[in-house]
């Protein structure tokens, strides 16, 4: 019989190289393929694990040997206190971004009513769903250049009951969006990872690279928004979007050139501006 202390014995070395904890993603792991929680076995070390089980796991250490995320690997990440549906066609959502939700949430009351919110670049909806279940009343639509993309969304939108309050549709930007769509807030988490950038291979390898890079400084999404940002927002409309280390200025001036005010930018918890608000 193999127990889960065992199980660490025999492959924290090899995981070691390329985790920064071990015992956390192998009981992450275990919890995913038993349906328990990574605690217990931290609690219960002398659990047995059947060889199915074993099989499979030193399947997924495979995997994290490779650089491949948990997320990834289960299929699945926690944004926001609830569980999204990640795939290779999908940025993974990222606590950086919950930033952006505070933010919104902030702002709420403000927003004209009936409170419409356009997520832009959705991928698996994270943004505009969690924000539907925080608001009870709003309704909302992703966009994403990828339908493989939209499908994670929508699924996403079942498994969280929201179905019936979003649209998902296939649009490069604003570009399949009608002119006179418009919208109370409008959500962005576009890409903005300059192309002459080197990613970790965690990231390179396993997220869609049209989720990650925008060109020689990270900054051509925004322009693309900016051109057309102003037709699909109502009055007292606001946009609330993210961008990436030291691009605050730069982002700021594109969208106030747009015609749009700043009104205030927020840090993520680890203290680095990652998104502002305008109107």
């Amino acid at each position: 019989m193999t127990s889960y202390s065992d199980i660490i014995k025999k492959h924290q070395e090899r995981l070691a190289k390329f985790s920064t904890n071990a015992h956390r993603d192998m009981r992450v792991l275990l919890g995913h393929l038993t349906e328990k929680t990574p605690e217990f076995y931290f609690m219960h070390p002398d659990t047995v694990i059947s060889k199915d089980v074993e099989s499979q796991l030193e399947k997924c250490i495979d995997r994290l040997c490779q650089n491949e995320p948990l997320s990834k690997i289960m299929g699945k990440r926690e944004f926001y206190g609830r569980i999204f549906t990640v795939t290779k066609d999908t940025l993974d959502p990222r606590q950086d971004t919950e930033t952006l939700i505070d933010a919104a949430l902030k702002y709420k009351k403000t927003l004209p009513k009936p409170l419409s919110i356009l997520d832009l670049g959705t991928g698996t909806g994270c943004m505009v769903l969690t924000l539907l279940a925080e608001i009870s009343l709003a309704t909302g639509m992703g966009v994403d250049i990828s339908k493989k993309a939209l499908d994670v969304a929508y699924n996403n939108a079942k498994a969280l009951h929201l179905e019936d309050r979003v649209t998902f549709k296939h649009s490069n930007w604003f570009e399949t969006i009608m002119d006179d769509e418009m919208f109370a807030l409008i959500v962005s988490n576009p890409p903005y990872i300059a192309n002459h950038e080197i990613l970790d291979p965690n990231v390179y390898n396993f997220d869609p690279h049209s989720a990650l890079f925008a060109g020689s400084e990270g900054l051509d999404a925004y322009e693309v928004i900016a051109k057309d940002i102003k037709k699909h927002l109502l009055p007292q409309g606001k946009l609330l979007i993210e961008f990436g280390h030291g691009q605050e200025k730069a982002v700021i001036h594109i969208f106030e050139s747009s015609g749009l005010k700043h009104i205030e930018s927020f840090h993520d918890l680890s203290g680095i501006i990652r998104c502002a608000i305008f109107a």
